[in-house]
């Protein structure tokens, strides 16, 4: 259901969806965080830095910049997305927004509830051997904060990719749902990183 033009969506026993049109309906919401505004001990502050492999070649670090770029990133069991680069079928790019389709509960193969959420890319970085992007929370958010993913071709032959995030459950989720969504947000990020490394160096 949905509390408002420019809110996030509990959707309970999904079926058929198109979620581009949340993409048109939802262009108009405002960011709600600015990077770098002070935070407190009511936020969450998560910082996974992590080694994918080792590469005296680009050929790994261009592979998983590949999936980074296009947002490739999350097991399709925890989220599904759908975005402006996506549609265009393009890398990213700042001020595109991205609808998330969360998976919250689900029995056996069949989901139950789901969350449709949408973020924007506020920063885009492309160098040579560094390449990832932040995403920031709109109104249409659960939550409030900003994402970020990179990854890294060190001197070493290193290929790391670190991921932060800061955030904090937004007004319009209940208190007493606050606990679980960070269970699920911890399980996704760690279900993430993991499903990343094995696209990465091509694991079956």
């Amino acid at each position: 259901m949905s509390a408002g033009p420019f809110t996030h969506i509990e959707e309970w026993f999904p079926r058929a969806h198109d979620d581009a049109r949340y993409l048109r309906l939802w262009r108009g919401a405002a960011l709600t965080y600015s990077p770098g505004q002070p935070i407190d001990a009511t936020w969450h502050q998560d910082d996974y830095p992590s080694v994918i492999g080792h590469d005296a070649t680009p050929q790994l670090f261009e592979r998983a910049s590949h999936l980074l770029m296009r947002y490739r990133f999350y097991p399709a069991d925890v989220m599904r997305h759908i975005s402006d680069f996506g549609l265009e079928q393009r890398p990213l790019r700042a001020g595109d927004r991205i609808v998330q389709r969360i998976h919250i509960l689900r029995w056996l193969d069949l989901p139950l509830l789901d969350v449709i959420t949408m973020n924007e890319v506020t920063a885009v970085v492309d160098e040579e051997r560094r390449q990832g992007f932040t995403y920031t929370t709109t109104q249409c958010h659960a939550e409030v904060g900003e994402w970020t993913a990179l990854v890294e071709w060190r001197e070493s032959g290193d290929v790391t990719l670190t991921l932060r995030a800061v955030s904090r459950p937004g007004p319009r989720l209940p208190f007493f749902a606050h606990s679980f969504a960070r269970q699920l947000q911890l399980r996704a990020h760690h279900r993430a990183l993991a499903s990343f490394r094995q696209w990465a160096l091509n694991v079956p």
